[in-house]
This record gives C-alpha cells, sequence and structure tokens, in this order.
C-alpha cells in the first residue's frame, strides 16, 4: 500500500465511503505499525477541525445526536462546498507528507455496540441498553450506571455515571465529565480521549479518565502506555508518558501530581480513588513515604481479589499462582490485594501505610532469594504456606535469569514465603522490601489484607 493509497483509504473511510475490505485493510495496517498511530490521530484531528469548521458556517447537515442503527454501520456525511474540498486537499498533502511507511490505517467513525450495561439512565433515544443493541453515537449523557460499548474499531469503552461523552471520531472521545475506562488490548489502538486541554493518547494499553467540572482530570493506567499532550494541537509533542501502574492527576494549568492508590470493586472492572463508603470495606487507604516528582506509581486495592492469576503488582503481568504440585493457600483465598510496585525496592527508607477499618491479618509475600528485613521477622509469623510467581521471558537480565530455577512448562519462577500479622484496626506501617541496601536482585513483596 502506498502512501497515496493510504491517504485515500483513509479519507474515504473518515467520510464513511469504505467498505468492509477497506476497513480490514486499514485495521491490519494500523495493528502492524505502532509509528503510524500518531500520524493516523494527526489526520483524523485535521478532519474532525474541516467538519467543525464546517458546521459553525452553517453548511454542514447538522450534526446526528445518538440513534439506533437499523443494519450496518451508517455513517454521517456533510456537504462539502468548494473551501471544504480545497481544505481536505490541504489534509491529503499533509497526509502524503506524514506517511513515512507504505501502508496506514486510522479509523473514523462513531459507531458502537453494547456490550453490558447496569442500572444505566437514560437509554438511548428509541432504544436501549441491552446488549448487542447498535448505535451511532454524538453525545451520551448517563446520569445512573455504567454501560461498555465497544467502538467499531474494536476498543472497549465503560462510561461510569455521571458521564457526559462526546464521540468526535472512532480515533477521539471527548469526555466533558464523569469517567471513562478504555481497554485497546483488543483493538482500536491510537484511541485518544480527551479531558479538558489535555489529550491521553493510546499506545496499546488499558486506562482510565475521570473529568471533573473544576478543571481537574485524573488518568490511571492499569497496563501499556498512555502519551498525554496538548488538546487540539496539530503536531503537538506529548509533554508526559505514563505506563501501566502509574497514575496522575491534572489541575486546570496541566500540572500533574501523582496519586497513591487506586480501588476497585469485587468482580468488576470499576475503580475509584476512594475506598468504599460501604461498611464492610476494609481498606481505607494505602500511602508511602516517596516524594520523588518523576515518581508516579499508585497502589491497586481489589478488594477480594487474591486467587490464582491475581496481580503482585501494576499492570497484568506477573501474576500469582499455587506452588507447583499444590493447591493455592486456602488462607490468602478471597483476601483483598494491594498491589504494590518494582520502582523504589531499593530504597532503604522506605514506607507503606495501611488504614484499616476493621481488625484484620496482614500477608507480606517475601522473595525468598534474600534475606527478611528486620521489621518483617520482628513483627510478622511466617507461615507454611508459598506462593509462585512464573515470569514471562526477557524480564530478567540474562545473567540474573540464569540463577532463577524454571517450573515443568519451562517458565523462569520465583517463590515467596507468606508472613502474615493480625492488626486491630487503625494504622499499620511496613518497611523496605530487604534486609540489605545494596542493590541485589530481589523483587517488591505482595500484599493481602482479611477481615478477622
Amino acid at each position: 500500500m502506498t502512501a497515496a493509497e493510504a491517504t485515500e483509504l483513509m479519507l474515504r473511510y473518515l467520510e464513511g465511503e469504505a467498505g468492509e475490505g477497506d476497513v480490514i485493510r486499514l485495521q491490519a495496517a494500523l495493528s502492524s505499525s505502532p509509528e503510524l498511530v500518531a500520524v493516523c490521530a494527526e489526520i483524523s484531528r485535521q478532519h474532525l477541525q474541516l467538519r467543525e469548521l464546517a458546521e459553525e458556517s452553517a453548511v454542514a447537515a447538522p450534526a446526528p445526536g445518538l440513534r439506533v442503527i437499523a443494519g450496518g454501520l451508517a455513517r454521517p456525511r456533510f456537504l462539502r462546498p468548494a473551501w471544504v474540498i480545497a481544505a481536505a486537499a490541504a489534509v491529503i498533502a499533509l497526509a502524503a507528507i506524514l506517511f513515512r511507511s507504505p501502508e496506514n490505517a486510522p479509523r473514523a467513525t462513531v459507531a458502537a455496540m453494547v456490550m453490558t450495561s447496569q442500572d444505566a439512565t437514560p437509554p438511548p433515544p428509541g432504544a436501549s441498553w441491552q446488549s448487542g443493541t447498535r448505535l451511532l453515537l454524538h453525545t451520551l449523557n448517563l446520569r445512573t450506571g455504567s454501560v461498555r460499548l465497544r467502538l467499531e474499531n474494536g476498543a472497549l469503552i465503560t462510561l461510569t455515571a455521571p458521564v457526559t461523552a462526546e464521540f468526535l471520531s472512532p480515533l477521539l472521545v471527548r469526555v466533558r465529565r464523569g469517567q471513562l475506562t478504555a481497554d485497546v488490548s483488543g483493538g482500536g489502538k491510537g484511541l485518544i480521549v480527551r479531558a479538558h486541554d489535555t489529550e491521553v493518547m493510546d499506545l496499546g494499553t488499558e486506562f482510565g479518565v475521570n473529568v471533573s467540572d473544576n478543571g481537574r482530570a485524573d488518568v490511571v493506567v492499569f497496563d501499556g502506555e498512555v502519551q498525554l499532550q496538548k488538546a487540539a494541537a496539530s503536531g503537538a509533542k506529548p509533554w508526559m508518558n505514563l505506563n501501566g501502574g502509574e497514575a496522575v492527576r491534572l489541575d486546570a494549568a496541566r500540572h500533574a501530581t501523582r496519586i497513591q492508590a487506586v480501588y476497585g470493586e469485587a468482580g468488576t472492572n470499576a475503580w475509584s480513588l476512594e475506598a468504599s463508603s460501604d461498611a464492610e470495606t476494609l481498606v481505607q487507604s494505602v500511602s508511602d513515604n516517596i516524594t520523588l516528582p518523576d515518581f508516579q506509581g499508585y497502589y491497586r486495592v481489589m478488594p477480594r481479589g487474591m486467587k490464582p492469576g491475581a496481580a503482585p503488582y501494576g499492570g497484568k503481568t506477573p501474576l500469582w499462582e499455587a506452588p507447583e504440585g499444590k493447591p493455592f493457600p486456602a488462607v490468602l483465598l478471597d483476601a483483598d490485594v494491594i498491589s504494590t510496585f518494582q520502582g523504589k525496592r531499593f530504597n532503604p527508607e522506605f514506607a507503606l501505610t495501611l488504614a484499616l477499618n476493621h481488625p484484620a491479618t496482614v500477608f507480606v509475600m517475601h522473595d525468598i532469594r534474600q534475606p527478611p528485613p528486620v521489621w518483617l521477622q520482628r513483627d510478622y509469623s511466617r507461615t507454611e504456606a508459598a506462593l509462585s510467581l512464573p515470569l514471562r521471558p526477557g524480564l530478567l537480565s540474562a545473567e540474573v535469569a540464569a540463577t532463577v530455577p524454571t517450573d515443568a512448562q519451562g517458565r523462569l519462577f520465583l517463590t515467596f514465603s507468606v508472613w502474615r500479622r493480625d492488626v486491630p484496626a487503625g494504622t499499620v506501617i511496613l518497611g523496605e522490601s530487604h534486609a540489605s541496601s545494596e542493590r541485589i536482585p530481589h523483587f517488591m513483596y505482595g500484599l493481602a489484607v482479611r477481615a478477622r
């Protein structure tokens, strides 16, 4: 696919004229070339600006609202007078310059399918939030509940009320207020979520954005990576990258501060920056003494989340498993998981503080390659239980990997001892991750708590 062919195909798609085969070619090209994601977003942004100019000049058809698509994925079209056609030619020229690869592929409509919903109101005009309903989105307002949608490009987004979102293109969603969670691991790479004057650009990931009326926006990355850049700025350079396990709060001036904890909800992908007010909530808060301005790691609290496949750290790998040939420790099943991070495990002054609403048992999973720190030996009791942590290839250096055992499947794995301590409701302080201040190979400890 030449640059000219890709440009023409992209613009046909933006105008709603691309067929199913064209769509498949575009999606394949975009998936195979991560470098083209930013280019696609730029072309889509240029096209959006043309559309907005046309609407402002009253030469375009009225922007559609939210309506049901009876059959295939119909797309709105707007009239193109001579000046718009000339501007579109400029976009084509820009695309020809920007394309550095023979294949390229943006996606640009606002079609979606309802996957699931929970107590979502109001319903879309003339339709419902029933699973399988196809919608053409422009502006979506939810007063209550939540809805999970699959965009035509494969991206999954969850909107949690109260929320107002505008679907400007399949690559660009503006959140006026409320919470949006996006999962593009199965498609839709290059999705941009606009929050006030900041754009959060996906680089193949799962992330969430929560927008407040006062100009504040919270950005949480669960897996992968996103870029933050100034909204609506042609060719704007990213001013911050966030990886899985990192989160920031942006004020009206785009100043970023670290978010220390993100709270999940048992059995769902819902998240919040505050612990639930439910009387049964065990973990009220998690914090530490890290003050470095460039550090953005957060703790993720997952109520009743401890089971095989639970994440000890930010991101989706590695995951806890039972030791080979043994069952998962019953004492840990359904405990609340507190995912930590690797970033500051060598800091001998590190201190982590838990605020607990009820008497509890605190479990610490320690990498047995190194002696346990003094505070762990002093305040906790080692149990007979253990956990295994299989590691993906390339996670360790060749030198360190040579010292790590493999399981029956040929995977490198680490063994963690399980320590416990019964504590009253209130504050619990944990210390550094290992006994020495030297940078010797080890993983950060894992955490779980269970109400007594």
